[in-house]
């Protein structure tokens, strides 16, 4: 009886547009001082290890459980629908532009890396929080996204909430 969070071209958006620019500028992401410095990895290890896996499941467990808790908050203040799909679409695509961070690196925190280390990644965050900003406010693009303009404090939320993935894998 839940009503749907995110209409198809919001998964489009986020996938396509979202996670682009904020994952290709990671290709040229500059070596950290101490990759030389770890053993190397076994033959027959996987891509993804253990640890990772852990740390995929508790982040998409994280990602779902804020996205849908900001859209239950919104239906629940009789705020409109479209709205609180805003309010859920721009929340899953900012816990991209948070996670994009975390993804630098898996031993060494954004603070001892450096957080204008990466430019390329600076200027896609920057063009993925552009657009979202333009998708919401736009008219025509209202019309396509079914998007509604968020307040100050709707923003304060999603960025409280999508935020709380930098904080934790920090």
């Amino acid at each position: 009886g839940f009503p749907i969070p995110l209409l198809p071209i919001h998964i489009l958006w986020v996938n396509l547009v979202t996670d682009g620019l904020c994952t290709t500028p990671l290709g040229v992401e500059p070596g950290h001082g101490d990759v030389l410095q770890q053993p190397p990895r076994r033959r027959e290890a996987g891509i993804i290890d253990l640890g990772l896996l852990r740390q995929m499941l508790v982040f998409a467990a994280l990602m779902a459980t804020g996205t849908l808790w900001l859209f239950w908050q919104n239906l629940r203040a009789d705020n409109t629908f479209a709205h609180a799909q805003t309010v859920a679409f721009t929340t899953l695509v900012a816990f991209q532009w948070f996670h994009a961070f975390n993804a630098r690196s898996r031993r060494n925190s954004l603070f001892t890396i450096g957080l204008f280390s990466n430019p390329w990644l600076l200027a896609g965050v920057a063009a993925a929080v552009v657009l979202q900003v333009l998708v919401i406010y736009l008219p025509s693009a209202q019309v396509l996204f079914r998007t509604a303009p968020l307040t100050l404090a709707d923003w304060g939320w999603i960025l409280l909430v999508s935020s709380s993935i930098f904080i934790l894998d920090e």
